[in-house]
């Protein structure tokens, strides 16, 4: 296939935006799409070389999959042998125990299984996973496992048919992405099925060109009309690269604007058309050719770095990573994947033998990894620090992980049939249940709470993760429950708020108007969900979320305990509070004039800073939830429930 330098000025748009968009930058909030792109670039120039072997009658699955070989595995195992040594230097026990089980996923090529069956509302947060990347390179490798095959069983069929079945499969697996973006977003994200239609795109391009090769240069797309397209394209990819976020669902049909971007782009610009001199200068070239290297560092280097400096990056530390990751990416380019892709450097044989041994090298040593724990059993040191962060990170979701959205509420969310106190809210009031047992053990409650809906009755934050229609059904069935049992005489109420007063949330009421939130709007529907409390017979205890600076203060904690043995560094000045969480604070001042409010932040802070520990024990497991032995020491010192029993029968 003749070489077309604006598609590397592609690969250089995408790699970017993927890039930027995993440092944070706002202005790149759809950045992730460059995968999108990456995967129509990748169908495209695939199926072109396959097509064109097949025509020549020369086409072998075993020398395919030795190109492929040749082309994604050298650079991918020199970036695991890097990553894994830094790892076992910078990384928890814990961590590097989840490391070596994505480093497996990695070698068997499932590493987007992997990565869907880790996320989810307690996972660990993505920028700590340095292989997470992965999963996309996972659903390449797994589309050109049948891919081929197919083309193979088809190739007698004129190539009119074979697109005809690659639109079927596009549509199915696009319409299958529409649905699983509601329905199963992370399964959606990760997996072949719901992916499969883009990288069917760039192959229908390829079919596209070989049927129509003269159209495309007769007079009715002229150059003129090329030009025009290709900016189209070009319009589509910088309209989702810097309006999407991560609200967009994704994918879905959403997706078809940069994959369709990317198809106008490839299908119409050439060196003579304007789109094609600007994607083929040499800046952009030359950041195309290194783009894959550039991918597979930009998040290892990322993770790790955020992993060892725990308290926080400065714009010094990214413009470090940015060079670091530039000049890996480079040394890669040209001292690896470029030796390995000459067969006069490297013969067939030798890359398999090559890639079998580091593979059964790497998987070695991640079987070994998991089996110790994250190498933890060489070492009491690592060991204890392994035991206790595995204690102290585990997802405290109060009497059971059934009490997170099920209603009626099961079983498991009684204490007594006959409860007189409910807890009602998103995870915040989840990690209260462990606090008001320590308290009090024969606590009568019943848990009613859902991930990321806030006790409100009339209102719910739009998200496409936690449907705002789920969380206002549940919380109305929650008010109706509440005014048929009259035996609950307390109901306490807990959310950090975050997703109704983050800079430009949106809400939905239970009108099915949308609006966006403010102060004044939360401070009102609290007030009037207090008073319908208070209406339906119950006293409302409203508990304050943790005071939070945005790190991840389990996670500082156990890594300064293991890396300084000083906790200390933890502890943060009050004056650093999140924006949203003073928000809140200051909200709960004018509530608690006529409600029952409980101050975590008093009860944890002091006038010169905020304690990540209490009597040397834990109290977060992350950046705001409670840890089960800090919700338990907050409700034995401080005697909670009596605290709130006290003061609600004293308003």
């Amino acid at each position: 296939m003749k070489y077309r330098v604006e598609i590397d000025g592609l690969r250089a748009i995408s790699v970017i935006s993927v890039v930027l968009f995993h440092f944070g930058l706002s202005t790149f909030s759809g950045g992730y799409v460059g995968v999108d792109i990456f995967f129509v670039i990748s169908g495209y120039l695939i199926t072109s070389i396959i097509l064109k072997e097949i025509h020549q009658d020369s086409f072998s699955l075993a020398n395919f999959y030795v190109r492929r070989a040749r082309r994604i595995l050298p650079v991918l195992f020199f970036m695991l042998l890097v990553s894994s040594l830094i790892s076992i230097i910078v990384l928890l026990p814990n961590d590097l125990y989840s490391f070596c089980k994505s480093l497996l996923s990695v070698n068997i090529y499932a590493s987007n299984f992997y990565f869907w069956r880790e996320s989810g509302y307690w996972a660990v947060a993505n920028d700590l996973k340095p292989l997470l990347h992965t999963w996309s390179l996972a659903v390449e490798e797994q589309y050109y496992i049948f891919f081929p095959l197919f083309l193979l069983i088809c190739k007698r069929l004129k190539l009119q048919y074979i697109f005809i079945f690659l639109i079927i499969i596009l549509l199915s697996s696009l319409g299958l992405s529409q649905w699983g973006a509601y329905a199963k977003p992370s399964a959606n994200f990760y997996l072949l099925p719901t992916r499969a239609w883009e990288l069917a795109i760039g192959a229908c391009l390829t079919l596209v060109q070989y049927n129509f090769p003269i159209q495309l240069k007769n007079s009715k797309f002229t150059k003129y009309f090329s030009d025009i397209v290709s900016l189209v394209g070009l319009v589509f990819i910088s309209y989702s690269i810097f309006l999407f976020d991560e609200e967009t669902p994704f994918p879905s049909c959403w997706a078809l604007l940069p994959t369709l971007g990317a198809s106008l782009v490839i299908l119409f610009s050439s060196r003579e058309t304007i789109i094609g001199r600007v994607l083929g200068n040499k800046i952009l070239v030359s950041i195309g050719l290194i783009s894959y290297s550039l991918y597979l560092w930009h998040q290892p280097v990322l993770a790790l770095y955020r992993s060892y400096f725990f308290l926080g990056m400065h714009w010094y530390h990214y413009l470090t990573l940015f060079i670091i990751i530039i000049i890996l990416s480079y040394i890669s380019y040209y001292f690896v994947e470029k030796p390995f892709r000459d067969k006069n450097n490297f013969s067939d044989k030798q890359i398999v033998y090559f890639c079998t041994s580091f593979t059964l090298v790497f998987i070695l040593f991640a079987i070994v990894g998991i089996y110790t724990e994250g190498f933890s059993l060489y070492s009491s040191k690592r060991h204890q620090i392994f035991t206790e962060y595995q204690s102290s990170s585990m997802s405290n979701s109060g009497l059971s992980l059934k009490c997170d959205g099920n209603f009626p509420a099961p079983k498991e969310c009684w204490t007594d049939p006959n409860p007189e106190v409910l807890v009602w809210g998103d995870s915040f009031a989840m990690h209260l249940v462990p606090a008001l047992l320590a308290s009090d053990p024969n606590i009568r409650l019943v848990q009613m709470t859902k991930s990321a809906c806030g006790p409100f009755f009339d209102i719910a934050p739009v998200s496409v993760k936690f449907p705002a229609d789920q969380c206002l059904s549940f919380n109305h069935r929650v008010k109706s429950w509440l005014s048929d049992n009259r035996s609950v005489k307390y109901v306490i109420m807990s959310s950090p708020f975050e997703e109704y007063l983050s800079k430009g949330a949106e809400l939905l009421d239970s009108h099915g108007n949308k609006f966006t939130s403010s102060r004044e709007i939360i401070y009102t529907e609290l007030m009037a969900t207090l008073t319908e409390i208070k209406l339906l017979g119950a006293i409302p205890v409203l508990v304050s979320p943790t005071p939070g600076n945005g790190l991840d203060l389990g996670r500082c904690v156990a890594r300064a305990k293991y890396f300084y043995d000083d906790s200390s560094i933890c502890n943060f000045d009050p004056a650093s509070l999140m924006d949203y969480r003073q928000t809140i604070f200051s909200i709960m001042d004018e509530i608690e004039l006529s409600n029952r409010v409980i101050r975590l932040d008093k009860l944890l802070c002091d006038a010169q800073q905020c304690h990540a520990l209490l009597d040397d024990t834990p109290i977060y497991r992350d950046r705001g939830h409670l840890s089960h032995e800090g919700a338990r020491l907050i409700g034995k010192k401080y005697n909670l429930y009596q605290m709130m029993i006290h003061d609600s029968n004293n308003n």
